[in-house]
């Protein structure tokens, strides 16, 4: 049987998680996408699906020119590297 204690954990960091996305989306931050292949693009988050499996992205900036709207696999991605403003009061 699971404890209480585990799920109320996993709700709070499911919360968190969720407030993280929120504000990302709000914010729409320029990313930089560090990919498998080696490759590295720039785009604007826009959001996540519900499984953490597909990112949203505006404005990608590709080899071959930038794509207004993508849809990238987050299977495909390495590390996402962005600059969250932070405001007064958020830990």
């Amino acid at each position: 049987m699971v404890d209480t204690s585990d799920n109320t954990l996993a709700f709070q960091q499911r919360m968190r998680t969720l407030r993280f996305y929120r504000k990302m989306s709000l914010s729409t931050p320029t990313i930089v996408l560090y990919l498998h292949n080696q490759k590295e693009v720039q785009a604007e988050f826009s959001g996540i699906d519900s499984s953490e499996s597909k990112v949203a992205v505006s404005h990608l900036h590709t080899d071959w020119g930038t794509v207004d709207k993508a849809v990238i696999r987050a299977g495909d991605i390495v590390n996402i590297e962005y600059i969250l403003q932070q405001e007064e009061g958020e830990i």
